[in-house]
């Protein structure tokens, strides 16, 4: 009975995404959508396969109680994704962003975000990577309820 939430639960902990795909379409995202654009490309699964993975590793991860907190990326991308779960704790993040941050903080592919504890990161990275998954670390939890 055991459940993951969005809700950030450790300040000393790592935020890592698990995702299908490096790709970053922008197309019908809410982003686009601000900006009265439809977008060329929109967020697909290629791989179907791939998908039954990742539900595959989400379901060791819990089981093996390595996610202390868990959120999916979808409308709004990974920003609005990693502030709801910012929101429901009242913990701040640091977030690391890339150069190209733009089609990194608002692309609405599928993946996941999950809080981890420090000692399990790598088990987490190893068994996205096992599994052909990309998984990558994109912040620190904080104490604070700065972002």
């Amino acid at each position: 009975r055991k459940a993951l939430t969005p809700r950030l639960v450790d300040t000393n902990s790592v935020l890592v995404l698990v995702e299908l795909t490096s790709e970053r379409r922008l197309g019908g995202s809410a982003l686009a959508q601000v900006h009265g654009h439809l977008g060329d490309e929109t967020p697909d699964v290629e791989d179907g396969s791939k998908l039954k993975k990742m539900l595959e590793v989400l379901q060791r991860v819990h089981t093996e109680e390595w996610a202390l907190s868990m959120h999916d990326r979808s409308d709004g991308g990974l920003l609005v994704t990693v502030l709801e779960m910012s929101i429901a704790s009242r913990f701040g993040v640091d977030l690391h962003v890339r150069e190209n941050w733009v089609p990194e903080l608002f692309a609405e592919e599928i993946g996941v975000v999950l809080e981890v504890s420090h000692s399990h990161v790598q088990d987490v990275m190893d068994l996205a990577c096992a599994n052909e998954l990309l998984a990558s670390e994109i912040g620190q939890v904080r104490a604070t309820d700065e972002f």
